[in-house]
């Protein structure tokens, strides 16, 4: 996944290249020292472990992100759990649909393109289900045209972002939906 993040640089010495901590690993990007400036960044953070007892008893909000490319759901995912949330993970709309009902998570973020069965689907079959038919489900997309727009607000979703993803946007829509 290619993220837009504005970020505060640092140089090291003698090399151009600017450093960034981003969920708590560092990141460097090769670029000519330009301070203050906003890059694309395509970054590979490995997947953490499963929501700890500490974060179930302090009441988090559980996002549950699905999402078919293991990098892209990892960066979500570390993105989300930076920000304070917990964060439960699919690969596919079937995997969704199971980690959903076992979880019932506050909020679902998901990609629309995925194998098996795609976002739309997906959130029709989550809208079928009672305990999640008032799920908010936000699905991110490459091919963010207005019919499919229209196609993934009738299913049901709540919220469609547009990739490059804009991070400032999509935090501040879950923080608003969230209520945290």
């Amino acid at each position: 996944m290619i993220v837009r993040v504005p970020f505060l640089s640092e140089f090291e010495l003698g090399r151009h290249e600017i450093a960034t901590t981003f969920a708590h690993r560092k990141s460097m990007v090769n670029c000519p020292p330009l301070n203050g400036s906003t890059y694309l960044i395509g970054s590979y953070l490995s997947s953490f472990g499963e929501v700890t007892k500490m974060e179930k008893q302090a009441g988090l909000s559980t996002i549950l992100v699905v999402e078919d490319y293991p990098d892209s759901r990892s960066l979500l995912s570390a993105l989300l759990r930076s920000k304070g949330y917990k964060v439960l993970e699919a690969g596919d709309g079937r995997e969704g649909l199971r980690q959903a009902s076992r979880t019932m998570p506050d909020l679902i973020l998901m990609d629309l393109a995925m194998p098996e069965m795609d976002g739309i689907e997906t959130t029709r079959q989550l809208r079928q289900r009672q305990k999640l038919s008032r799920t908010p489900i936000f699905v991110i997309t490459a091919y963010a045209t207005s019919d499919v727009k229209s196609d993934a607000i009738a299913a049901g979703c709540a919220e469609v972002f547009a990739k490059p993803l804009d991070i400032e946007a999509l935090l501040g829509r879950i923080k608003a939906t969230l209520g945290a």
